[in-house]
Parts: C-alpha cells; structure tokens; sequence
C-alpha cells in the first residue's frame, strides 16, 4: 500500500499539469490488487475528482480556457456517463471493458504528439459526435475521459495546449462527480478506511503541486512512453487474467 500511496502521488503531480486526473493510471494500478471493482472506481473517481478540481481552478483562473466554449460537449457526455456509470456489469466483463479502454488510452498516449502535430485539422463537428461514446466508456470503466477528449481537441483544432488541457481538466471534473453521484450507495470503504483517506490526500498534495508548476525537469516524452507502457502492461495483464 507504500508504493501505492507515491504512486498516486506522482500520477497525481505529472498528470494535473497536463490537465488530467490520473484515472487510467490509478485503475491501472489498482488492477493487481485483488479489490473489488466497485471500490476500485470509486477510488479512481475520488482521486480524478481532487486532482482535475484544482487543475479546473488553476486554468479558470489563468484565464487558460472559457467556460462557454467547453459547456457544450460537457452537457453532452454528462447523460451518457451517469447511464453507463448504473449498468451492472460482473467481475469479468469489467475487466474486459477496463482493458480495452487502458489499451486505447495507452495507444493514444503514445501517438499523442504525432495527434497535436497533424497538419490537417479533423471536422469540429466530430468532437459532438464522439463525446457521448467517451461519456459512455467514462461511465462503464470509472475515468474522467480526458485521456480521450484531448487528442480528439488536438485533431479538430479546437484550442491550444493550455486551452485544451484545461477543457479536459473541467470534462474529467464532470464525468468524475457524475459517476459518483450514479454510484453512490454501490460501494463502502469501511473495509478499507485506511488507504481510501490516504490516497486521495497523497494525489492532493501532488495534484497542488503540478497544477502550479510545469514539470520542467521532467522529460514530457519520456512520461508519455512510460505511462502508455503502464498502461499497455496493465491492460496486457488484464486480458490474460480474464481470457
């Protein structure tokens, strides 16, 4: 429960400057530990929801992004996530799902800077159109969605790096607390009182301190490979678990 603890911790600081919760990765994590599902996207949810909070905060303040340019697709996945997010779905076909969705979040990962450098910008439109599929997986798997709604700006042009990190910060926030809300009275932490206060306030003490400073000394490039690597190898494990 240590490692754990730094690991969200980390998760936590390098993913709130990019305007992410962490889910994924937090998911990724727990995946080996032998918890039960629901307990394992509340916590996922939990931690998403402090950390794209005070990433939401910290880019409203700085003027990184308008609330009136990010309303739309939000609204629109908010349905479709607190729907998904009250499907009963046993043990193995979550697994199923949560691989799945690690296995595209760490492919777009990995192509994420070939996804903001393409020369040709995919129709606005299509952002639309996609948002309640992310709703949809946000809601079944327990993550935010950002880690899909950013190369999906990226393709379509919609903004600049900091406008489209902050427009996944407040899309995470949303879908998070939606998929509490569908899933309250599902799950207890009474069995693992401990560890469900100490990782929340281990991901708020790095998502303070990565939502205020750049990660500078960190190679970006490098923390993407690693963190598609995680999440490719946790889904890998997933699937060989569960086929």
């Amino acid at each position: 429960m240590y490692i754990n603890i730094v690991l969200f911790l980390l998760v936590a600081l390098v993913y709130s400057s990019a305007g992410f919760g962490g889910g994924s990765l937090y998911l990724a994590i727990l995946s080996s530990s032998g918890l039960d599902p629901s307990w394992m996207i509340a916590m996922a949810l939990t931690c998403n929801l402090l950390v794209s909070g005070l990433g939401s905060m910290h880019f409203l303040r700085s003027q990184a992004v308008q609330l009136n340019r990010v309303w739309p697709f939000i609204l629109l996945s908010i349905p479709f996530s607190f729907w998904a997010s009250t499907w009963k779905i046993d043990q193995e076909h979550f697994f199923l799902a949560l691989a799945s969705a690690l296995t595209v979040a760490g492919l777009l990962i990995f192509f994420q800077r070939k996804t903001a450098e393409v020369s040709r910008a995919v129709p606005s439109t299509m952002v639309y159109v996609l948002v309640p599929a992310i709703g949809l997986i946000a809601g079944i798997t327990g993550i935010g969605g950002g880690v899909y709604l950013s190369p999906l700006l990226y393709l379509t042009r919609w903004g600049k790096p900091k406008e489209i990190a902050g427009a996944s910060a407040l899309f995470i926030f949303v879908n998070s607390l939606t998929g509490l809300l569908a899933r309250s009275g599902t799950w207890s932490y009474e069995e693992h009182h401990w560890s469900f206060w100490i990782l929340p306030v281990a991901v708020l003490v790095g998502g303070w301190i990565g939502s205020r400073w750049s990660i500078k000394w960190l190679d970006q490039n490098a923390v993407r490979m690693i963190t598609a690597g995680i999440l490719l190898f946790a889904a890998c494990r997933i699937f060989v678990k569960v086929l």
